[in-house]
């Protein structure tokens, strides 16, 4: 997968890293500039992803609700349930919180 480097952190205010070993990529958006992730080279890459059968969570901010892009053949459910395990794995989440 090649990245334009027009999708820089430094340039796109979202900063993109895969969640492994699950099929899921997490769209950090600078909170200075919380629609960043809706400009159309952004989507194109989480579109991109997709087709890759990647799914994508989009952290907009703080007090923004998280947005989920399922991949084809998954859920938003499915989803939220592996960013959970991933962040109880990382010792980011407690599994009280998790549940």
């Amino acid at each position: 997968m090649t990245l334009s480097p027009e999708l820089r952190p430094d340039r796109c205010n979202v900063v993109f890293e895969r969640l492994y070993p699950y099929k899921i990529f997490l769209a950090s958006v600078d909170p200075s500039y919380p629609d960043s992730w809706n400009i159309s080279l952004v989507q194109q890459f989480i579109h991109q992803l997709m087709n890759e059968n990647l799914s994508v969570a989009v952290n907009p901010g703080p007090r923004r609700r998280p947005f989920i892009f399922p991949a084809k053949g998954t859920t938003h459910e499915k989803v939220w349930e592996e960013i959970h395990e991933f962040a109880r794995e990382q010792g980011i989440l407690s599994r009280a919180e998790g549940s």
